[in-house]
């Protein structure tokens, strides 16, 4: 008999071995979704979306800077506080990159391939994302900067929190509608049974005159045989 991930023994030639997943697999794939989970959150998309802003905030103010700046002296020389804008934009540039690279630990490249939802929009935000990583790197000065506006493509991922909110409405709906029409059902069901209490309320009526019809026709006959 062939061991796990082993070829077929000779006697075990005529049938393929089955091959169960091992508990370190099946604890990858676990936290690999749990990893895709949280960055396909809701919350993810809004963390990301305002991370954009501030990184486009930090690249607008420091492109302001720097043009007051070498309007008023004449050359460009950074000033700390435009070296730290372009620190914090560097920084929010690589969490950008590590989130690429969660999401590709997560899903694999299908992620980023058709017909994956939104596949090309993945493929272009992590090209977007190198990219700005890279000239803001390499480059210096006002190119860096007006590279670093690349990121401003990041803004795609409205369409995404867009879409969640749609899909939450929906599913919010059908649970609404769901339960209307379990409380619906219920009241139909209390009616039928009222009605099948009042039918049976009408029989045992019924009966009950045709009982004092008979105890009045045999009271009659009574009152007749004594007189």
């Amino acid at each position: 008999m062939s061991a796990y991930g082993t070829l077929p023994t000779s006697e075990s030639s005529t049938q393929a071995p089955i091959l169960l997943p091992s508990n370190a697999e099946a604890k990858s794939s676990e936290w690999r979704t749990r990893l895709g989970e949280k960055l396909e959150s809701k919350t993810a998309h809004w963390t990301v979306l305002w991370l954009v802003v501030g990184d486009a905030f930090c690249v607008l103010t420091e492109i302001i800077a720097s043009f007051f700046e070498d309007c008023g002296s004449g050359e460009y020389s950074e000033h700390w506080f435009i070296q730290l804008l372009g620190n914090i934009s560097l920084f929010i540039t690589a969490l950008f990159v590590l989130e690429c690279v969660g999401t590709l630990i997560a899903f694999g490249p299908k992620f980023y391939l058709p017909p994956y939802p939104h596949w090309f929009l993945h493929l272009l935000d992590a090209i977007v994302v190198t990219t700005t990583l890279f000239l803001e790197i390499f480059l210096k000065g006002k190119e860096r900067e007006v590279a670093a506006l690349l990121i401003l493509f990041r803004f795609w991922r409205l369409i995404k929190i867009m879409e969640a909110v749609a899909l939450g409405v929906t599913y919010e709906e059908d649970d609404q509608q769901r339960e209307n029409e379990g409380r619906v059902e219920t009241v139909i069901q209390q009616l039928e049974r009222e009605k099948n209490k009042t039918a049976e309320l009408k029989k045992l009526l019924s009966q009950n005159e045709e009982k004092v019809k008979q105890l009045e026709e045999e009271n009659a006959k009574l009152k007749a045989n004594v007189v």
